[in-house]
């Protein structure tokens, strides 16, 4: 049995001991930023009243690059 497949969705698959094959997945990378005061803030309020919002962000890798420039607006 091979260790390693395509599916026919373009994933490719790696075989596990367990006799299961999973998907070979990456996360994007991002940089990393200091999230200050009000980015620590904005993300309190996206979670409370925005939720759809902030699973956007964040399943996107784009939720830690936002709140860095909301933070260095408010500090402008």
């Amino acid at each position: 049995m091979r260790k390693h497949i395509i599916g026919k969705n373009g994933i490719s698959y790696t075989l596990g001991e367990d006799g299961f094959f999973y998907p070979n997945l990456r996360l994007i990378d991002e940089t990393e930023y200091d999230i200050g005061r009000f980015g620590r803030l904005h993300e309190r309020y996206l979670k409370k009243y925005q939720k759809w919002v902030y699973l956007e962000l964040l399943t996107s890798a784009r939720l830690n690059g936002y709140l860095h420039e909301v933070d260095v607006r408010c500090n402008e």
